[in-house]
């Protein structure tokens, strides 16, 4: 890799070790790594560094990737490593003698994570942040917000686990290499490589944004591809118990039934024999290392004619996920907005005309029963946002956001308020859009008349009795500004929606453009 340079653990304690004692005159020099505590095959452990010359030399050394608690003294060296995701506490103590100038005492102690509420963790110097590092984390976390906060598409299924999520993540990488390569191939993948992501709480429709691929697939390892006969797939991968790799295996493209293997589509059996099936892993689990087999123990040593794809993981599952979502390119929030979706046009219209805002920085919220105060602002918007006086609801002070919106519209009529009160907090019905809309356009001078025939649908007895005797319906229904909510039925006491309200605004507009050639907005 261009710019780096690896090298072995014991060489940079054998560099440093002394460096630190001699020139920086430090007392104690323990090593930080993300090694395993304890031995394991295939792997250089935190054991076997105090196993060296050099790292016999540290006072202390604190290991990590094993996930687990180790409490440990090799070759006179304490080692400790505490577990994963702050399921432990290692804490390492020492008694130093200055006078001496060498350790007396070196005392370990390792809190699972049961134990960690007591008072003898740090009985005399609780934890305290480090605003440094906290500063440090800021800055790089607002660096790389606006890209985290890009989405790709939808998750499209329920993910309630991290075994949901490894398969539905290897499923997309699976998707991405028969697309490129238009051939039916079985991947597999060490579900070790997929992150932890939990509260696995995800719904289909949810968005997939790049922070959250980034978090399960953070490593980059890419896509290699294979030829390999179906005896040695079967004996080398498909057959081996999970218990004898270091990772459970992920398998798209090929599923188990009855004890046989077959392939995911035309269900053909995968056969003990010569023929050659189309095969997928990632450089991990291809790349043989001491042991003799790949990265988790797969074994992928007789695959034939290897091929690197030079496609990350996480890039694979982000094409697809923008295919299926018919995206160019990954999007800006808000998240819930379906492409092609009914309202998509009306959103954009009151999002270019400002008339209506987000529900929040991340969503738009379309399908969100509106308030009156929200409809009433964006009415207020479209007429310009003319400077009223005058005296505002009771029920409104100069702090709500909405306050200019509701005096407007009490200094107009357009709202007489609710027994002298604004109510901005209450969800709006259709029929109350209603009869707001006539009563804006009144004041626009478009005396609206009912002629609108409304026998079609079924459900006009549920429009209150107010509404049948101001003939709100048969006025509005005529502009096309509100429609039947399906063709028979107007929903009279339905709440409306946030998506609804954009698609009446817009309506609006058209109707001004139809009436007068211009906008209502221009209009105003």
């Amino acid at each position: 890799m261009e710019g780096f340079t690896f090298t072995k653990p014991a060489d940079e304690v054998a560099k440093w070790e002394p460096y630190l004692r001699d020139e920086e005159g430090c007392d104690i020099v323990i090593a930080l790594t993300h090694m395993p505590a304890a031995k394991a095959a295939g792997e250089f452990t935190c054991s076997d560094l105090a196993e060296t010359e050099a790292g016999a030399k540290l006072d202390g050394i604190f290991g990590g990737h094993a996930h687990s608690h180790q409490n440990l003294e090799v070759n006179g060296v304490k080692i400790m490593s505490a577990g994963w995701n702050g399921r432990g506490l290692a804490k390492m103590s020492f008694e130093y003698d200055k006078t001496a100038k060498a350790i007396v005492e070196i005392t370990t102690t390792l809190y699972l994570q049961n134990d960690m509420n007591g008072d003898t963790i740090l009985p005399n110097d609780p934890l305290v942040v480090n605003v440094e590092v906290k500063a440090l984390i800021a800055e790089f976390a607002e660096a790389a917000g606006p890209l985290f906060r890009k989405w790709v598409g939808f998750f499209g299924k329920p993910i309630l686990s991290r075994e949901d999520q490894a398969v539905w993540a290897t499923n997309a990488m699976w998707e991405y290499i028969v697309n490129e390569t238009d051939e039916q191939y079985i991947l597999l993948q060490n579900a070790g490589g997929i992150r932890d992501t939990s509260p696995y709480d995800r719904k289909a429709t949810d968005a997939v944004t790049l922070g959250y691929l980034y978090t399960v697939l953070p490593f980059d390892n890419e896509i290699v591809l294979m030829d390999m006969k179906g005896s040695d797939l079967l004996a080398d991968l498909l057959n081996v118990p999970d218990a004898d790799l270091g990772s459970a295996k992920v398998v798209a493209g090929a599923y188990q039934k009855d004890g046989k293997w077959f392939m995911t589509g035309s269900d053909k059996e995968i056969l003990d024999d010569d023929t050659i099936y189309k095969v997928a892993g990632n450089d991990f689990m291809f790349v043989v290392n001491a042991t003799g087999l790949g990265g988790d123990s797969f074994n992928f040593t007789n695959g034939i004619n290897p091929f690197y794809m030079g496609v990350p993981l996480r890039d694979a599952v982000i094409e697809v996920l923008l295919a299926r979502a018919g995206f160019d390119e990954p999007q800006d929030p808000p998240y819930d907005l379906i492409p092609d979706e009914w309202y998509i046009p009306a959103i954009e219209f009151v999002t270019e005309k400002g008339l209506m805002d987000p529900a929040s920085d991340l969503f738009w919220e379309p399908g969100t029963n509106v308030n009156r105060a929200i409809a009433f602002e964006a009415l207020y918007r479209m007429s310009g946002s003319p400077a009223v006086e005058g005296d505002n609801f009771p029920d409104v002070s100069e702090s709500d956001p909405f306050y200019k919106a509701a005096l407007w519209a009490k200094a107009t009529e357009v709202s007489e308020g609710e027994f002298g009160m604004f109510n901005g907090a209450r969800n709006i019905t259709r029929t109350e859009l209603a009869a707001i809309f006539v009563r804006y356009l009144s004041k626009h001078t478009i005396d609206l008349q009912p002629t609108a025939d409304l026998s079609g649908f079924a459900d006009v007895g549920k429009i209150p009795q107010w509404a049948v005797e101001e003939g709100v319906f048969e006025k509005i229904v005529g502009t096309g500004i509100i429609k039947g909510y399906f063709p028979t039925e107007l929903a009279p006491v339905a709440p409306a929606t946030r998506a609804e309200l954009a698609q009446m605004l817009m309506r609006l507009d058209e109707f001004y453009k139809l009436a007068y050639g211009k906008g209502e907005d221009d209009a105003a």
